[in-house]
């Protein structure tokens, strides 16, 4: 507790770097007990951890963030990305697997970053594809009252691919999660995941299998709760999915722009756009989420420029309830949707079905 750094990683800092068209190696942290990160400040990125891999030329290996026991990061503060954990991997040519485990307890809490990701930043980048990004909780999770300046108040997530493809990007939810009280000042109230590549995006996916909620999130441009966005400026974009097995909760969520409680993306600049769709298995309830534009509660677009545009779905297989979201809110709001909002767009080519 208490620790501090000038610049990078508040309490742990792990870096790895090679040039000359070298390859970096694996880079992993264990935490198989109980862990508490608390009151610990970065001036730079990662309050509480600062991990990077680094290759100006060449290929970067994986990594590896493993909590089997119970941890708790509370209070950490970055001045830049990662006010808990900082995670980025930058190579010349291809980045490797990132990856972020909790298969026991996780509590995050009053965690602040300047910039992105006011718990976790999780970031790579390729001048070639880069490799898959996931984040897996197990057991239970609780993200509350985390900010950031910038997207992604409690989980930021982003792969950019400048003269490649991306790699699959996931959330997987198997226990119970809560999600309360986390701000962005742009996009991602909550959760922000964001794929980005010349050539083809790999698919993107938030499963979230046991019960969650999302209560009083909010952000300054769009997704008050979740914010998933695809672009491929010269390929194809991959599938976006989430999927709600058990219950789900969203209330109180605000967006200043689109998307009050959900907001999913996906552009295509010269190829085509895959499907994209929202399934809710167990029950779920959309209450009192608020846009100043489309889409009070849900706002799901799918954009091809130039080739077709995949399927939209919206699969309610349990009980569902919308109340009292609002599309259009403020003085100055229009929009539409009031619960739903869903639009389809091809270029040169077809539309695919909503």
């Amino acid at each position: 507790a208490d620790n501090s750094a000038g610049d990078d990683g508040g309490a742990i800092f792990m870096y790895s770097y090679a040039d000359g068209g070298g390859n970096t190696g694996t880079q992993s942290i264990d935490i198989d007990g109980a862990a508490t990160f608390d009151t610990n400040s970065a001036g730079g990125d990662g309050g509480a951890i600062y991990m990077r891999s680094y290759a100006d030329a060449g290929d970067t290996e994986d990594q590896y963030l493993t909590i089997a026991g119970s941890a708790t990061f509370d209070t950490n503060t970055a001045g830049g990305d990662g006010g808990a954990i900082y995670m980025r991997s930058y190579a010349g040519i291809d980045t490797g697997a990132q990856s972020i485990d909790i298969a026991g307890t996780a509590d995050f809490a009053d965690n602040s970053a300047g910039d992105d990701g006011g718990a976790i930043f999780m970031y790579s980048y390729a001048g070639g594809n880069t490799g898959a990004q996931s984040i897996d909780i197990t057991g239970a999770a609780d993200f509350a009252d985390n900010s950031a300046g910038g997207d992604g108040g409690a989980i930021y997530m982003y792969s950019n691919a400048s003269q490649g493809s991306t790699g699959y990007q996931s959330i997987d939810i198997g226990g119970n999660a809560t999600f309360t009280y986390n701000s962005a000042d742009s996009d991602g109230g909550a959760i922000y995941m964001y794929s980005d590549a010349s050539e083809d995006t790999g698919y993107q996916s938030i499963d979230i299998g046991g019960n969650a909620t999302f209560d009083t999130n909010s952000a300054g441009g769009d997704g008050g709760a979740i914010y998933m966005y695809s672009n491929a400026s010269q390929g194809s974009t991959g599938y976006q999915s989430i999927d709600i097995g058990g219950n789900a909760t969203f209330t109180y969520n605000s967006a200043a722009e689109a998307g009050g409680a959900i907001f999913m993306y996906s552009d295509a600049g010269e190829g085509n756009t895959g499907y994209q769709s929202l399934t809710i298995g167990g029950n779920a309830t959309f209450n009192a989420n608020i846009a100043t534009y489309d889409g009070g509660a849900i706002y799901m677009r799918n954009n091809a420029n130039s080739g077709n545009s995949g399927d939209q779905l919206l699969t309610i297989d349990g009980a569902a309830t919308f109340t009292d979201n609002i599309a259009g809110y403020g003085s100055d709001g229009y929009g539409n949707g009031g619960a739903i909002y869903m639009r389809n767009q091809g270029g040169d080519g077809n539309e695919g079905d909503n």
